[in-house]
């Protein structure tokens, strides 16, 4: 399966401070994809360590090993995740060009 995410330099940054932090050896980016409907695809990133899943989706980028369990795949290929920090807020957001922008209950995402 072909596919595609990016990490943007701040979030690569981020994503090395916390595996730093934890001194974990065989450390990734595990991302994945819940919900969907009327609130939009939510998205889930969590840091592990050790073997990814058999039928995960394993990617590199930056140098960041990056596993995508198989359904999730579908939904985030050319997806964008990166790292804000505004203000007293900070986290990690995912872009998405596969997400629509409205349901058909017609309220915008």
């Amino acid at each position: 399966m072909d596919l595609e995410i990016t990490l943007t330099d701040n979030a690569a940054e981020k994503i090395l401070e916390v595996i730093n932090e934890n001194d974990v050896t065989d450390a990734y980016l595990a991302i994945y994809v819940s919900g969907g409907g009327c609130s939009g695809l939510q998205y889930g990133l969590a840091m592990a360590d050790g073997e990814p899943e058999i039928d995960d989706v394993i990617l590199f980028d930056k140098n960041i090993k990056i596993a995508v369990d198989f359904h999730s795949a579908k939904y985030l290929n050319g997806a964008v995740v990166d790292y804000v920090e505004n203000g007293m807020q900070s986290g990690f957001k995912v872009e998405n060009p596969n997400a629509s922008k409205s349901c058909g209950c017609r309220s915008e995402e």
